[in-house]
């Protein structure tokens, strides 16, 4: 497994990313993302949802932790970590019940928690590209064999 690159040069692109990549993911697997408010990650996010069959409804959950979408092909468990203090305030939400789960949990700000993320965490860094305020580079590692 190695790490895969990708330049998105609008929102609608990064979208469009984010529905390609949930074709590949499976029940239990954990997408921990990085990067700067504003990078793009809930836009990302987005896609996904969308690629997973969750076509609307989709923000940042920064207010209540966890927001958990149903009625797609597999249950989606959107972690916004930004409020956190620390791992321990994740701890105390139960975080098995996301990363062991029936469905993929999907968590921005994921260097607040890493304690506590599955080993085999897929990660995505984001960062906005300078000078082109709707360019995105993004950084898939390790991208799985089978994406």
């Amino acid at each position: 497994m190695s790490e895969k690159k990708f330049n998105t040069q609008s929102a609608e692109e990064t979208e469009k990313l984010g529905e390609m990549l949930a074709s590949y993911l499976k029940e239990g697997m954990t997408l921990a993302f990085y990067g700067n408010l504003g990078a793009g990650k809930t836009t990302l996010i987005r896609g996904i949802c969308k690629g997973m069959g969750i076509a609307h409804g989709v923000k940042s959950p920064s207010f209540v932790i966890v927001i958990p979408y149903k009625g797609g092909r597999l249950p989606v468990y959107h972690i916004d970590a930004y409020r956190l203090d620390s791992h321990e305030d994740l701890v105390a939400l139960g975080p098995e019940d996301f990363f062991t789960a029936d469905g993929v949990a999907l968590v921005e700000w994921a260097e607040r928690v890493e304690p506590v993320l599955p080993p085999d965490s897929v990660v995505i860094k984001m960062r906005a590209i300078a000078d082109e305020p709707d360019s995105r580079a993004i950084i898939i590692d390790p991208l799985p064999e089978e994406w």
